[in-house]
């Protein structure tokens, strides 16, 4: 077994003291238990109410033991709560009946949920979650339904299975740490302010590691959700040796769930991105979902591209002029030998991609308006289109988003750093 590990301490609270302060001016908030700074100084007495005028002093002070698990709050979330919940997202996304029917026991996805044993600490962060935090909430609950599925068709046992639906369940907790602001749609965000989103698994391993019911089996699954086969993912850039098997499911689960939600499944462009990056996830699970793909996989006329017709012959230049730049570094480190294995591995995955859109006819021609004609009148061609592109885009971003989390401050690395800062002016907030 892999030795502990403890990336980081558990974290600061000023965000999630606000959202649960604010949360107490609603709801009947009462601190369980003496509530104490780190040095001993009674902060709060049990029985008190908690209100956002408490704020300030919780604030201030490192406090012994986690608020989670000193407050208590009525009607939290529970395995009851979990099923109810369970039950409308079966109700509202048709994607996870076609799911379940693929299964031996086709009532398993609905009531998965509802066997995960909570204590009072998360049973509480859960219910912050739901009422402070609603779409990470029922994205969570969707990610635990989404790891189940998987989890039975690759034929985990019972014990492991149960382990990777709270996996699913508390992924994203350490969210709830993080400035709000951050998620808001359309940000641009700064390098800093990326390296603080991509530390929210390791804030989620900080906050399950103290409870021995989850840890390490739920706790290391939540650190590792957003590594890749390939070393490509964060926060640790762990290589497919190295990432357990619980990890490995949740990771193609919460991307899933990202193309899955209540306005309706996105499963063409699921299924472009998993063709076009083979190396990120297992082909054993990719495979388990194409029980979707026949639904969606081509989109129809209905699909209404996001990308104007007028913007994709700008597009495409970009993504040209991206890819031409990224040989140009190439060349220019090998000629000078200071390519480092980071950026050998780098550049196997955006020649892939740049390979997969040539074949798929997306970089075929030197002039990107030949593209688009005679293709004004099919819409299901240009929502074809449209997913690649979007695709495309999304995946040099990430590639730009790998390259500012390589620690590489020598002088002859600076072009890795101009060309990710110029694919986000070329290709825009999209991109990553």
């Amino acid at each position: 077994m892999e030795a502990d590990i403890d990336p980081m301490p558990l974290p600061d609270q000023p965000f999630y003291a606000k959202s649960v302060t604010e949360l107490g001016d609603t709801r009947d908030i009462v601190a369980a238990e003496d509530i104490f700074s780190a040095q001993g100084l009674k902060l709060i007495a049990r029985n008190s109410r908690i209100d956002s005028g408490l704020y300030e002093r919780l604030v201030l002070h490192k406090l012994r033991v986690p608020l989670d698990r000193c407050l208590s709050i009525p009607h939290p979330v529970n395995q009851e709560a979990l099923a109810a919940q369970s039950g409308e997202i079966f109700d509202k996304i048709p994607e996870l009946p076609t799911l379940a029917k693929a299964l031996s026991d086709r009532f398993f996805l609905r009531h998965v949920l509802s066997e995960i044993s909570l204590n009072r600490a998360l049973a509480f962060k859960l219910t912050v979650a739901r009422e402070k935090f609603p779409d990470l909430y029922r994205h969570s609950v969707l990610v635990g339904l989404l790891a189940a599925y998987l989890g039975v068709r690759a034929g985990l046992p019972g014990e492991e299975l149960r382990a990777l639906s709270a996996a699913g369940l508390f992924h994203d907790l350490g969210m709830m740490h993080l400035d709000p602001a951050l998620q808001d749609p359309g940000r641009k965000l700064t390098a800093a302010e990326r390296r603080a989103i991509q530390s929210h698994p390791a804030i989620g391993y900080a906050l399950l590691k103290p409870f021995p019911e989850y840890h390490p089996k739920v706790s290391r699954a939540v650190l590792d959700h957003h590594e890749r086969l390939n070393g490509s993912g964060y926060p640790r850039a762990r290589t497919a040796a190295n990432i357990g098997r619980l990890a490995q499911i949740l990771a193609l689960a919460e991307v899933a769930a990202s193309r899955i939600g209540e306005g309706g499944c996105d499963c063409s462009r699921l299924e472009i991105m998993l063709k076009l990056n083979p190396r990120l996830y297992s082909p054993e699970l990719v495979g388990h979902l194409s029980v979707l793909f026949p639904i969606s996989s081509t989109p129809s006329a209905q699909d209404a591209p996001s990308t104007p017709d007028a913007a994709i012959p700008g597009q495409l230049d970009a993504l040209r002029q991206s890819f031409e730049a990224w040989h140009g570094r190439m060349q220019a480190l090998r000629a000078s030998r200071n390519m480092k294995p980071e950026w050998e591995r780098l550049d196997g995955r955006v020649t892939h991609l740049q390979t997969a859109l040539r074949d798929a006819g997306l970089l075929a021609d030197d002039d990107a308006h030949s593209l688009l004609d005679g293709m004004e009148a099919h819409a299901a061609g240009l929502a074809e289109l449209d997913a690649l592109l979007r695709e495309a885009v999304w995946h040099l971003g990430d590639v730009a988003d790998e390259i500012e989390r390589i620690d590489s401050a020598e002088p002859a690395c600076a072009p890795m750093g101009e060309w990710a800062r110029a694919v986000r002016e070329r290709l825009g907030p999209s991109a990553g």
